[in-house]
């Protein structure tokens, strides 16, 4: 449950500040431009953020033998 929990906190901060800036880049910034900003901020924030809490979740290594 504590995996869920935390997915869906992630996601609604990684929706929430791209709800912020891409209608201002929209308005702003030219088509070709907007959508090569989309695909990098938007691809990028997710991979990072998620690649860390996918190391925490699933770590590598065998797990500790006590």
């Amino acid at each position: 449950m504590w995996y869920f929990i935390a997915w869906v906190v992630i996601s609604l901060i990684c929706n929430g500040f791209n709800n912020l800036w891409m209608p201002i880049a929209q308005q702003y910034v030219a088509p070709a431009i907007y959508n090569l900003l989309v695909t990098f901020i938007t691809g990028g924030v997710s991979m990072i953020i998620f690649f860390f809490v996918f190391k925490i979740i699933f770590p590598e290594g065998e797990p500790d033998k006590k």
